[in-house]
């Protein structure tokens, strides 16, 4: 149990954190905030962006894992900080870069979120712990039911 709670905290943080630090992907904020829940404060127990954000986070984690072992095999096993944004790296590795960013879009757009929505959510979530909680517990629902 203990690997899967810091496996969900991990996937969450992973998705973004990671994808900048080892594709150099930063994601795009909205300057202004949407509403994604109709101007509601709180987010209600089950609400279907929270399954949808925490799916896609999930699955664009593990491919973001997929990615990473690609490049680490092409590049011998030394993969640098925002490799994505390094000017010289070989065109093989751009493209699991170039892989990574459409697969990942295609991810979120797949589980009914578009990019804006996905990172509006991700940007709540740092400031309200209780948004971060009901994502945890999806997570770990998924993590549950995925073999």
């Amino acid at each position: 149990m203990p690997v899967r709670f810091t496996l969900s905290r991990i996937g969450i943080v992973s998705v973004l954190s990671a994808a900048s630090l080892m594709f150099g992907v930063t994601p795009h904020i909205a300057q202004r905030p949407v509403d994604l829940f109709s101007g509601s404060a709180a987010y209600a127990q089950g609400d279907p962006a929270i399954t949808s954000y925490a799916n896609a986070a999930y699955q664009i984690e593990r491919l973001r894992q997929k990615k990473f072992r690609e490049a680490k095999n092409e590049l011998g096993g030394n993969v640098p900080t925002n490799v994505c944004q390094q000017p010289t790296i070989p065109a093989s590795v751009r493209s699991i870069c170039d892989e990574f960013m459409k697969e990942s879009s295609d991810i979120i757009k797949s589980n009914g979120l578009s990019i804006t929505q996905f990172n509006e959510i991700t940007r709540r979530k740092d400031s309200d712990p209780a948004l971060q909680q009901q994502i945890d517990n999806e997570l770990l629902r998924i993590q549950k039911k995925t073999p």
